[in-house]
């Protein structure tokens, strides 16, 4: 009796253990997932935390610069986690933990995908920043630029003009130094002159009928044949003149057309052509009497070597009645018309600038920059304006300009380099300038083509410079090279004023015009209202490519944090988010249940157990 009821009491208490033990080792093994869960947050939680703090102090983006690998990272920050439960530091615990290994999954540099992560930090820092209103404000400047440039383009008005007019007046220039040369006849002159005084002693004898003297026959002809030599040279070269004065009125009729000219004066070339037409002819007719065989003058050849001899002084005499441009008065008109087209070609960068050994000359090499290595910008990020606009607004933030250095920065223009993206401050200003003055050119002449004063004036002028080089059909172009000129000039003295700290407004007043049409300098502008240079700058940012942008202000970033604190630092090799998966490994203790069991590795040896982890700043 005692014997079974020991049996009973074992069977009872190997039950109870047995499930004591299944009870046990499957909540040690929830247990320890749960641990795991938390050791792998932690891990990269811990990752996180280790941000980069002087790049988040100077420019507000945190990252995690990975100079050694992340899983290195995240296995010191687990297993410092399970060796803390281990009093004996053998590296488990009491539950067992073992960790396998880390695997990073798909790791997101700032770099990657256009710098998304990047300009999603920005976007964020901005709008938290509070700086969402001077966005807005910055697109709506934009957009008052564009309205004011909308319908009329000054570039494209006067290279259209120039592009037309450029072979036309080389065809002038041309037919000028023919004249020229068809002019020169001071041998023609002098041979025709000795023959036709000959020819009217012997016409005179013949007529008293007396004998024509041997000697001065003699003389008459060697004249007559030496003044026909002169004339024959001069022939194809009048042909080929009239070829091109008939070209030059054909081209000139179409130039009018294409720029709605309505000038019907004649010019140089009309007061020519028909002298030219009829020494051609004459020419012509020479030829026809062919009289140079006749060996005597007779009374029966008199007449015809009469008609000849007529020939040559009406072309010695249309010869004398061709008339060329030279000698044109130079007076104010055509003498603004020369410095407006100097000014149209040569630029105004040397206007704007006075003393460049100022300039800053500092370069940096662009070996290892992130923009070396730009990969496409994600369009969906920079596709709203007015993140486009924020990256802008940092852009005037945190970076120097012009007349706003940083202090310790690599280079002293950075928003310039943003701008123009070369290595050295220099080009990068030279290149802003550049891009500001085209800017105030198209909204300059904006205005001033609405401004009937002072487009009454650059007509004027051009009418009278027109009529002084004695080529009527130059009008429009005068008229387009003076108008671009004083847009120009009145762009410089915009942008120089800019630079000296004044402001400029987008849409101009006639208070705000500065330059005047007779004195093309450009005298510094601005004033206290409008947009400062830095806005201005701003606008350009705006309008330029999205990904240069982008990159340009992390290559300012890499170079600047490689400057002022760690010379290894590369933007590259930044992480703004953390993503990896965790293999454990736990050891059994007791006896468990079929669903814990599954977690049995293959070697039998312990549960398996993978945790995942993902975050971003």
């Amino acid at each position: 009796m005692r014997g079974s009821i020991t049996i009973y009491l074992c069977l009872i208490l190997v039950s109870v253990l047995l499930v004591v033990s299944i009870a046990s080792e499957s909540a040690r093994v929830g247990v320890v997932q749960a641990e795991c869960k938390t050791f792998t947050g932690m891990a990269g939680e811990s990752v996180l935390a280790g941000y980069a703090k002087q790049v988040f102090d100077d420019y507000g983006i945190l990252l995690v610069w990975e100079n050694y690998p992340m899983e290195d990272q995240i296995k010191e920050n687990i297993q410092a986690n399970i060796n803390m439960a281990d009093l004996e530091g053998s590296g488990t615990n009491f539950l067992k933990t073992e960790l396998v290994e880390v695997t990073a999954k798909n790791k997101a540099y700032v770099t990657d995908r256009g710098g998304s992560a990047f300009v999603s930090q920005i976007v964020q820092y901005m709008k938290y920043g509070g700086f969402l209103e001077e966005a807005q404000k910055l697109i709506q400047e934009s957009e008052n630029e564009e309205r004011s440039t909308l319908e009329y383009s000054t570039k494209e008005s006067i290279d259209t003009v120039n592009q037309n007019s450029k072979e036309l007046m080389d065809l002038a220039d041309k037919i000028d130094d023919d004249l020229k040369d068809l002019k020169e006849i001071s041998k023609l002159k002098t041979e025709y002159s000795e023959a036709a005084k000959s020819f009217e002693t012997m016409k005179e004898r013949i007529r008293l009928k007396k004998d024509v003297e041997k000697k001065k026959e003699s003389y008459f002809w060697e004249r007559f044949q030496t003044a026909k030599k002169e004339i024959n040279k001069k022939k194809e070269h009048i042909s080929d003149l009239l070829f091109s004065m008939e070209q030059y009125v054909k081209k000139r009729e179409n130039f009018l057309k294409e720029t709605n000219g309505t000038s019907t004066e004649k010019d140089f070339v009309d007061n020519n052509l028909d002298i030219v037409k009829v020494v051609k002819s004459k020419i012509d007719e020479l030829e026809e009497l062919s009289l140079s065989d006749i060996s005597k003058v007779t009374a029966e050849t008199v007449e015809a070597v009469s008609e000849e001899v007529q020939c040559m002084k009406t072309i010695v005499e249309q010869i004398e009645l061709l008339t060329t441009r030279g000698g044109i008065k130079e007076d104010q008109n055509t003498a603004l018309y020369r410095t407006a087209k100097s000014v149209v070609a040569d630029g105004v960068l040397s206007l704007v600038i006075d003393d460049v050994s100022k300039i800053s000359k500092n370069t940096v090499s662009d070996s290892g920059l992130p923009s070396k290595n730009a990969t496409k910008t994600d369009r969906k990020m920079l596709k709203k304006m007015e993140n486009k606009a924020l990256m802008a607004v940092y852009a005037g933030l945190q970076f120097g300009n012009y007349l706003e250095e940083k202090k310790d920065t690599c280079l002293k223009y950075e928003v310039e380099y943003m701008i123009h993206g070369e290595n050295n401050d220099k080009e990068n200003l030279f290149g802003t300038v550049t891009r500001l003055i085209a800017l105030r050119n198209l909204a300059d002449a904006a205005y001033l083509i609405t401004d009937q004063v002072k487009m009454s004036d650059i007509r004027a002028v051009a009418s009278a410079a027109a009529a002084a080089f004695r080529m009527p059909f130059l009008e429009p172009v005068i008229t387009a090279t003076l108008f671009e000129a004083w847009a120009l000039v009145e762009a410089a003295s915009d942008v120089r004023g800019l630079l000296d700290g004044k402001k400029v407004p987008i849409l101009k007043s006639e208070e705000d015009w500065n330059t005047d049409l007779w004195n093309m300098s450009a005298e510094q502008g601005g004033g206290k209202s409008g947009l400062s240079y830095l806005d201005y700058c701003k606008l350009l940012i705006l309008s330029g490519d999205s990904n240069s942008i982008v990159f340009r202000s992390m290559d300012l970033i890499q170079l600047n944090i490689q400057k002022r604190y760690q010379s290894l630092f590369r933007m590259d090799q930044c992480l703004a988010e953390v993503n990896f998966k965790v293999k454990y490994n736990i050891r059994p203790l007791f006896l468990a249940s079929s669903k814990v069991l599954a977690l049995m590795g293959e070697d039998g040896q312990g549960y398996q157990y993978e945790c995942s982890y993902r975050n971003t700043y």
